[in-house]
């Protein structure tokens, strides 16, 4: 909750700043420590010495649905209702995907939207549906296709401009490595060209960016 309260203080009512809040899936923060000291990622050590980075404990489950549900409403999954990739039903007694309809703790940028601070937020995990905010939303892993993936709908057609992909061809991983490494890299041009309009074209307080599902 620590990082819910620190965002709400410095959006608080009558202040100007903006926060640009981001995670890296998977990565040790002592990995990013010693590539940063080893000058192998240099925009990322420009980030860090503008700005700050924290060290966290994940939750458990270890999952990463859960560690980034948790992140964004500061609960715990008792408390947001996200326990994994798979859920139970037990109505018809069958399996399914969780998805942003489960989670039952508000999120930060609900939070932010009652307060009148508007938010973008992209690709960030269990974000499918995406959400009416004040603000514009693009959902990520695991949303069905891209005319489900943003709202408010208005926002289609700058994906489309840009060719925005929700996520990799997976299937490239038992076919052609060197094939995957290029999907990667596309999905990630393209994940970078809309991420920096909204930032330069869009009014915004809270920017809120996932590298997750590459």
């Amino acid at each position: 909750m620590d990082i819910i309260n620190s965002l709400k203080s410095k959006l608080s009512s009558g202040r100007t700043e903006r926060i640009v809040f981001t995670g890296i899936e998977g990565v040790p923060c002592s990995l990013v420590e010693t590539l940063v000291k080893e000058d192998a990622m240099p925009n990322l050590a420009e980030i860090l010495d503008d700005s700050g980075y924290s060290e966290m404990t994940s939750v458990y489950l270890t999952v990463s649905s859960v560690a980034w549900s948790t992140i964004v409403t500061g609960k715990n999954p008792g408390e947001h209702n996200i326990y994994g990739f798979i859920d139970v039903d037990h109505n018809v007694k069958s399996i399914r995907i969780s998805n942003a309809a489960d989670r039952k703790a508000k999120t930060i940028w609900d939070i932010l939207s009652n307060e009148g601070r508007r938010s973008i937020i992209v690709n960030v995990p269990v974000t499918y549906p995406p959400a009416k905010i004040n603000g514009i939303m693009v959902s990520g892993f695991l949303t069905p296709g891209i005319e489900e993936v943003v709202v408010p709908k208005s926002y289609l057609e700058l994906l489309k401009k840009y060719s925005y992909r929700i996520d990799v061809n997976s299937k490239l991983v038992h076919q052609n490595k060197a094939k995957l490494m290029d999907d990667i890299h596309n999905v990630f041009d393209k994940r970078r060209r809309v991420i920096m309009h909204l930032l330069n074209k869009e009014r915004w307080d809270f920017f809120y960016g996932s590298d997750y599902g590459n």
